[in-house]
Formats: structure tokens, sequence, C-alpha cells
């Protein structure tokens, strides 16, 4: 997932360092939201498979030998967890090569350390807030589906590090948007709903049909687990692409003609009954 933010986040940074420099802000702008609308129409949805197939995904690697279902459900959780984080790591990636196409290279240093040092922090008070809100721990736990886990507090690292995450690119979000005086919403937003919609649908769907086919795989070898993780994720892929044609995504517009274009120049043309002797 993190190859998304990287891989978009360093082949933008040419252009938006031309742009920056040759004074033409509004181009700017313009090519860092285009950058940061396919990094979140990618990493939304990708996270949300993750978060629904948690289990097979840790089951498919880890889940052998002496590795225990209750360690499986824990990992499972904390990788939900790190899914968002991934999430708020690739736009961050970006915000990152922007302000260094400005040439302004210490606010992002001041927000990493800010980041780090918060996430530091709370995890070194962690034990502490397990002791004053034990309720907080377990209502977090049956929401990831781990009740009466020994060794749930473990996934408050996990938390610690995505909240830090989160205000490191709420940090310089803001600050961007502030110092350049121009909105990063602007077509940002019709991207997010239309990918959280096309999110919410696959996550859904994904669900369901691993409930729907859980009867017809044996859990208990590894193959028939990506199997199933396999036959749900398409499932699901398939419902989110239906809802991103029926809201006529921009982005996934700008995909398909493009696969299509180079698909165009790698298939050879057939000939036309014109064409034929």
């Amino acid at each position: 997932m993190a190859l998304i933010g990287v891989s978009y986040s360093v082949a933008a940074f040419p252009q938006m360092a031309k742009l920056f420099a040759q004074g033409e802000q509004a181009a700017f702008m313009s090519y860092t939201r285009e950058a940061l609308r396919h990094i979140l129409f990618w990493s939304i949805p990708i996270a949300t498979l993750f978060v629904v197939l948690r289990a097979h995904i840790v089951r498919v690697i880890l889940g052998s030998g002496n590795f225990s279902w209750d360690d499986t459900r824990l990992t499972a959780a904390a990788l939900a967890i790190f899914a968002i984080a991934v999430v708020c790591q690739s736009v961050v990636q970006l915000l990152d090569r922007a302000y260094y196409a400005t040439g302004e290279t210490r606010t992002p240093v001041v927000a990493k350390i800010g980041s780090a040092v918060i996430a530091a922090g709370l995890g070194l008070l962690s034990p502490w807030l397990i002791e004053a809100w034990p309720r907080a721990l377990d209502t977090f736990a049956l929401l990831l589906r781990i009740p009466n886990i020994v060794g749930a507090e473990i996934l408050l690292l996990p938390l610690v590090f995505t909240l830090a995450a989160a205000l490191n690119m709420g940090y310089l979000w803001w600050k961007f948007a502030t110092t350049l005086r121009a909105s990063l919403w602007i077509d940002v937003d019709r991207t997010l709903r239309e990918s959280l919609l096309a999110s919410l649908v696959m996550g859904l769907t994904t669900y369901v049909a691993l409930t729907l086919s859980a009867g017809h795989f044996d859990l208990s070898h590894t193959l028939t687990v990506f199997l199933a993780a396999l036959f749900a994720g398409v499932a699901g892929m398939g419902a989110g692409v239906l809802v991103l044609v029926h809201v006529k995504s921009r982005e996934f517009s700008e995909i398909a003609q493009a696969t299509h274009r180079r698909l165009r120049r790698i298939l050879p043309m057939l000939p036309g009954p014109e064409d034929l002797p």
C-alpha cells in the first residue's frame, strides 16, 4: 500500500518543482491536487480490502505452525489499524514533496518530529491509559472483534502510530493550504466522496462474499484460505468498479483511458474487412 503514495509523489515531484520555479502557482496547485486525487482513489479502497480480509491475509502469510488463532486475530487487528495509517502516510509522502518543490524543507521535518514525539509519549503513557480507562480498551477490542483475548493492549501501539500519522497529515495539509493561500479540497472532496462510497460498497460486498463462501472452503489449509480471500476480494472489487462507473468517477475514467491507449500500443491491430484481399 505504501508504494501508492511513494510512486505518485516521486513521479509528481519533478513537475511540481518545475511549475513552482516558473511561478505558475495555479498550475502547481492543480498538479498537486491531481496527484492527491489519485492517491486517495487507490489507497482508500485498498485499505478497505485489507481491513475486511485482514484475518485471511494474516493466515495465508503467518497462520501456520505455532501461530495460534488468538495470535492471528491480534495480528489481523493490528493490520487493520496499520492499513488506515498507510492512507495517511501516502498523503504525507505527497505533501512532503510538495513542500520540497517549493523549497520549504523545515515544515515536513517539524511535522515528523512532532508526530514522533506524540507517538512516543502516548506509547509510554499507554499502560497508565489502560489502567485509567479499562472499559475503553474493552470497547476498542470489541470493535475489532477480538473480545476477551489476552494481550489486546498491544493494539494501542498501532493505534498510537495511526493517530500520529493522521496528525502529521492534518498539520501538513493545513499548513500547506495556509502558506500558499489555496485550498487542496478543490475536486479532491469529490474524489474522496466517490472513493469512500465505492470502498463502503466494496467492503460490504467482500464481507458478504466471505460469509456466503465460508461453508464452501476448507479454511484449515493455506491454499483454500487464499482462494476464499481471492473470491471475496474479486467480488468486492467488481462491486466497487460498478459504483465508480455509476458515479462517473473521473479518476476511473482516466485510468481506463490510459490502459486502453497502452493496450493499443502493445497489441497488434487486426485488419478490417476493407483491408482484406
